[in-house]
C-alpha cells in the first residue's frame, strides 16, 4: 500500500510540475468538464470530454477608482479546493429535494477579493466574494465569454432599443449567429450551440442587493458580453454594497440532450436556502383569472364587471371547483382624483369577500402596482393580513437594475413575514429567488396567453414549447393556461372580450403538466368552464405541486414529453409546435405492478377543430410503450396511478 501511495504522489507531482506555473484547473465530479484558469492573464477556459467550449473567459469587477478585482498577475498563490455533496429540499420547487455535488476551487486575489468555481456534472458557475469593510462601489463587471466557433445562440431581446434596461422581460426568442452581434440586449437565459451536439447556456444565480445582468452577441466575434443597468437607472456605477459579501453566480450550463434543460437544478441549488422557518402556511394553489376574459359572464342576475357580485360569484365556481384562489385583477382600486390602488373602489367590498371566501374554503389575492405598493407596503401587508388576503400579484417592475433588486428582495421579505403569498408580473426571472423566499410562487418575465389577444398570438405556439428549455429551466413562470376556446392556425382571430388560443383544448390542458408554476391561472371565464365540465374537471385534478421531475423526449423549439409525480401518481403531459406529430411514451419511469391511465388528447379532428379532444382510459405497467398522435399546435396530459 506504501508503494502505490508513493507511486500515486509521484505522478500527481510529476502532473503539476509539467503544468505552467500560473495555471490551476478544477474538473467536475465525473472529469468530463473541466475549467481552466491562467492566473497570469486573467483568463479561463471550459472543456467537455476535452473538446473548448468556452476560451479565454474575461472576468473581472471595476471598483470605484479604477481598481480591478482580476486583472493580470492579480492573483496571489493560495487556492483552496473541495469537493462538495449537498442534498436541497424544497416544499415548492419541481421536486422536492436533489442532490447537488461539485468540485470548488477558490483563489484568492490579494486585494480583499476571492473568486470560486464550482464544477458539478451540470455545468460551471463562478462568483465573487470580499473580506472588505466600508463601502464597495462597483462601476462595472466585466463578463465575456469566447466561445470556440462561430455558432447558433438563442436569445430573448428587450424591446426598446431607446431605453433597453426598462422591460418587462417578455419576447420571442430568436436564433442568430454570434458574429451577428445585437443591437439591444438580451436577457437571460441565452444558449449557445457550442458544438456538435453540446449546448451552453448562460443564467445567473442569488443577486441579491445586485444588478441582473444582460447578455449582447459581440458583432464580428464568437463572443458574449455581459451588461448592467446603471444604479437606480441614472447613477454612472452600477452597484453599491457595504461590508463582506458574495456576488451573483454567473452559470454556464452545459447540457448534451435538449431534454437536460427542463430538469436543470444548478440555479436553485447556487441560491440561498429559505429564509422563511416556517413554510406551512405558504400554500401552491390554481387562480381564477377575471382580466384575461374581461370580467364577461353569461346567464346570471346582475351586470358582470369589477364588482362584490361578480367575485362572489367567482368564488362559488372556485369552491365547487377545489379552486383555491380568486385573483382580484386591476380594477379593484380607486384610480382617478384621490388615486389609491390599495383602497377599494365602493364597488367591490374586499372584506366581505374575503368573509364570503373563508366560508367556501377560497382565499383572495390582489392585484397591486410596485410603484403603488412599494411605498405603502408595510402598511398594506399589515392591514391585507389581519383581514386575511392571501397576498398579492405585484405588476409593472420592468427593471432589474440593483435598485429594483433590493425591491423585490424587501418585498419578499415583508410578505413572507405579513404571511402573504406573491405573484410577481412584469418582472425579471426568479434566478432562485423562490429558493429564498418560498412564498413567492410565481414569475412572469414571459409571454402568456395574455399575448394571444395582441398580435403576439402569431408566435405563442413554438414558443410555448421553447420556454420549457429556456425560461422554465432558469425558474417558475406565470403562463396562465387554461383557455376553453381553442382555434386551429388559420382560423384563430385575437379578442378582447371574448379570447381564445391558438391551437387545441388538450394542449391547454398539457400546459398545466408541461410548465412549473406553484400558483396556476385558470384563466377562462367561469361561464365556458361550466359548459365545458368535462374538461374543467380534467384540469382541477391535477396536482398544484410536484415530487419529482422527468422529460421524456423532446426538441428544443419543436416538441416535449414531462411526467411529473406527486406522491404515487404520475402525470404526463406533451407538446408540439405547428408540426402534427406522434410521440411515443416510453412508460419504464413507473414502478412495478399494473397501473390505471387516463388520457386526455386532441380529438381525430382537432387539425381542422381546434376543440377536439377525447378521453380515453387503459392499463399500462413499467413495459408498456404508447404512441399518441399530436394535431398540429396539439398536446396530451395522462393521469396515472395504481
Amino acid at each position: 500500500m506504501k508503494k502505490r501511495t508513493s507511486f500515486l504522489l509521484f505522478v500527481a507531482l510529476a502532473t503539476l510540475l509539467a503544468m505552467p506555473l500560473s495555471a490551476e484547473t478544477v474538473k467536475s465530479p465525473n472529469r468530463r468538464i473541466l475549467v481552466y484558469v491562467n492566473r497570469e492573464t486573467a483568463t479561463w477556459t471550459v472543456s467537455y470530454k476535452g473538446k473548448t467550449l468556452v476560451s479565454e473567459a474575461a472576468t473581472s469587477m471595476t471598483l470605484a477608482g479604477g481598481e480591478e478585482t482580476f486583472a493580470p498577475g492579480k492573483a496571489s498563490k493560495p487556492v483552496f479546493r473541495k469537493r462538495v455533496k449537498e442534498h436541497v429540499t424544497s416544499s415548492v420547487y419541481r421536486m422536492s429535494s436533489f442532490d447537488y455535488e461539485y468540485n470548488s476551487m477558490s483563489m484568492d486575489l490579494g486585494n480583499g477579493f476571492s473568486i470560486e468555481w464550482r464544477v458539478s456534472n451540470d455545468g460551471v458557475a463562478y462568483r465573487f466574494a470580499t473580506s472588505r469593510g466600508g463601502e464597495t462601489v462597483v462601476n462595472n463587471e466585466t463578463v465575456e465569454f469566447g466561445f470556440a466557433e462561430d455558432r447558433d445562440c438563442v436569445l430573448s431581446c428587450v424591446w426598446n432599443p431607446n431605453d433597453p434596461y426598462r422591460t418587462s422581460f417578455e419576447n420571442d426568442y430568436r436564433t442568430v449567429k454570434l458574429s451577428e452581434g445585437s443591437n439591444v440586449p438580451a436577457f437571460l437565459p441565452v444558449s449557445v450551440d457550442a458544438a456538435e451536439g453540446v449546448r451552453v447556456t448562460l443564467v445567473e444565480a442569488d443577486h441579491e442587493s445586485y444588478p441582473g445582468m444582460f447578455v449582447r452577441p459581440v458583432a464580428g466575434t464568437t463572443k458574449l458580453k455581459g451588461e448592467f443597468a446603471p444604479y437606480a437607472m441614472r447613477e454612472p456605477y452600477i452597484a453599491r454594497t457595504s461590508g463582506a459579501r458574495t456576488y451573483p453566480w454567473r452559470i454556464l450550463k452545459i447540457t448534451t440532450d435538449d431534454t437536460q434543460l427542463p430538469v436543470d437544478n444548478l440555479v436553485f441549488a447556487l441560491s440561498k436556502p429559505s429564509r422563511i422557518a416556517d413554510e406551512s402556511w405558504i400554500k401552491p394553489g390554481f387562480s381564477t383569472w377575471d382580466w384575461w376574459c374581461d370580467w364577461q359572464i353569461t346567464d346570471v342576475p346582475f351586470t358582470p364587471g369589477v364588482n362584490t357580485e361578480t367575485y362572489r360569484y367567482y368564488i362559488d365556481f372556485a369552491a365547487a371547483n377545489g379552486i383555491e384562489y380568486v385573483l382580484l385583477d386591476e380594477g379593484w382600486g380607486k384610480v382617478g382624483p384621490g388615486r389609491n390602488l390599495l383602497v377599494p373602489i365602493p364597488e367591490v367590498d374586499v372584506e366581505g369577500l374575503v368573509r364570503y371566501g373563508r366560508e367556501k374554503g377560497v382565499k383572495l389575492i390582489l392585484w397591486v402596482m410596485m410603484d403603488v405598493f412599494y411605498p405603502e407596503m408595510e402598511s398594506a401587508c399589515e392591514r391585507y393580513e389581519k383581514m386575511g388576503i392571501a397576498g398579492f400579484k405585484c405588476d409593472f417592475l420592468n427593471r432589474n437594475d440593483q435598485e429594483e433588486v433590493e425591491r423585490v428582495y424587501e418585498i419578499a421579505e415583508t410578505t413572507a413575514r405579513h404571511h402573504l403569498i406573491m405573484d410577481f408580473h412584469g418582472v425579471f426571472p426568479p434566478a432562485g429567488l423562490d429558493r429564498t423566499y418560498p412564498n413567492l410562487l410565481n414569475f412572469e418575465g414571459v409571454w402568456g396567453l395574455e399575448n394571444t389577444k395582441d398580435t403576439h398570438y402569431q408566435q405563442i405556439i413554438p414558443y410555448d414549447v421553447t420556454i420549457p428549455y429556456m425560461r422554465n429551466m432558469y425558474g417558475i413562470c406565470d403562463f396562465t393556461p387554461g383557455a376553453m376556446k381553442n382555434f386551429t392556425k388559420e382560423t384563430y382571430t385575437p379578442s378582447k372580450s371574448h379570447p381564445g388560443s391558438p391551437g387545441t383544448r388538450a394542449r391547454q390542458v398539457a400546459l398545466y403538466v408541461v410548465l412549473d408554476s406553484p400558483l396556476t391561472m385558470v384563466c377562462d371565464t367561469p361561464s365556458n368552464y361550466l359548459r365545458e365540465k368535462e374538461t374543467t374537471d380534467f384540469i382541477t385534478s391535477l396536482p398544484r405541486s410536484y415530487d419529482d421531475k422527468k422529460v421524456l423526449s423532446g426538441k428544443f423549439g419543436e416538441s416535449i414529453l414531462v411526467a411529473k409525480r406527486k406522491g404515487d401518481e404520475w402525470y404526463v403531459g406533451a407538446l408540439t409546435d405547428w408540426t402534427p406529430r406522434e410521440i411515443e411514451v416510453d412508460f419504464s419511469f413507473l414502478g412495478r405492478g399494473k397501473w390505471n391511465a387516463e388520457i386526455f388528447m386532441d380529438g381525430e379532428d382537432a387539425g381542422v377543430n381546434a376543440e377536439s379532444y377525447r378521453i380515453e382510459r387503459f392499463s399500462v405497467n413499467k413495459s408498456a410503450r404508447k404512441t399518441i398522435s399530436l394535431a398540429s399546435g396539439g398536446g396530451f396530459c395522462i393521469k396515472l396511478s395504481k
